[in-house]
């Protein structure tokens, strides 16, 4: 009885800390600035382009980033939706079936053809 109550209140904790978690990441998409959020994934996103692919060059590495941004905001509801989905991809430990890195995938060949031309 007593590994059941131990398993109940771990249960019970790990729901309210999701709920909590929720709840902070509400609070701190409604107050994120975009042009400082697109400049930092820009940024980052083409530096790690560069690592895997130096010949790419700077600026279409750049280009690449902020269209990636770009597009794949435009397919959440609204700017705190987006914002909400970063913040979570960034708590989140499965990345990978993320739901934030399907939209990029969809919008990711779009992006290069938008760069190459």
């Amino acid at each position: 009885m007593k590994k059941l109550c131990l398993l109940l209140a771990a249960c019970f904790a790990v729901a309210a800390c999701d709920k909590i978690k929720d709840q902070a990441v509400g609070t701190l998409a409604a107050n994120m600035d975009n042009h400082t959020i697109r400049n930092e994934f820009v940024t980052s996103c083409a530096q790690e382009g560069l690592n895997i692919l130096p010949a790419a060059g700077q600026e279409n590495a750049e280009s690449l980033c902020g269209c990636l941004y770009d597009e794949t905001k435009k397919m959440y509801a609204d700017e705190t939706e987006f914002f909400k989905a970063i913040l979570d991809l960034g708590l989140n430990t499965d990345k990978d079936d993320h739901p934030y890195y399907q939209k990029i995938a969809q919008v990711s060949a779009q992006c290069v053809k938008r760069v190459v031309q």
